[in-house]
C-alpha cells in the first residue's frame, strides 16, 4: 500500500473511479479519531493530507489535547532462545528472514482470532 507521511503521521492512497478523485484517511489512530482527506490529483491529495493534519494538530493545542500520532509498525520482541532458533530454522528452511516469518506468524494468528 502507498502512505503518504508528514509530521509522524502515515496517510492511505485510494482512488474511486466512480468520483475520478483519490482520497485516504490517517493510518493507525485510535476509534475515536478520524482524519480523511481527498484530491482530484495526487498533488491535491497530499496537499489536504497535510492542511488536515496540520489543523488536527492545531484543534488539539487548542483544546489541551495531547495528540496520537500513527503506529509505526514497529514491534520489538525478546524471544526466549528456543523459540528464536526455531523461527530462525523455518526461515533458514524457507529462504526468508525471521521477520518475515514473524510476520506470517502474527497474521494468520490474527486471523485465527474471533476477538
Amino acid at each position: 500500500m502507498n502512505t503518504l507521511k508528514y509530521k509522524g503521521f502515515l496517510g492511505s492512497i485510494e482512488y474511486s473511479e466512480m468520483d475520478k478523485c483519490y482520497f485516504g484517511e490517517v493510518l493507525g489512530l485510535d476509534r475515536k479519531t478520524c482524519i480523511t482527506f481527498e484530491g482530484d490529483t495526487l498533488y491535491d491529495l497530499e496537499d489536504d493530507f497535510r492542511k488536515a493534519i496540520d489543523y488536527h494538530l492545531d484543534f488539539c493545542k487548542r483544546n489541551s489535547i495531547k495528540p496520537q500520532k500513527s503506529y509505526s509498525g514497529v514491534l520489538n520482541l525478546q524471544l526466549p532462545v528456543k523459540e528464536y532458533l526455531r523461527l530462525a530454522g523455518i526461515a533458514e528452511r524457507t529462504g526468508t528472514s525471521v521477520n518475515e516469518i514473524a510476520i506470517r506468524f502474527i497474521e494468520e494468528g490474527l486471523q485465527a482470532t474471533t476477538i
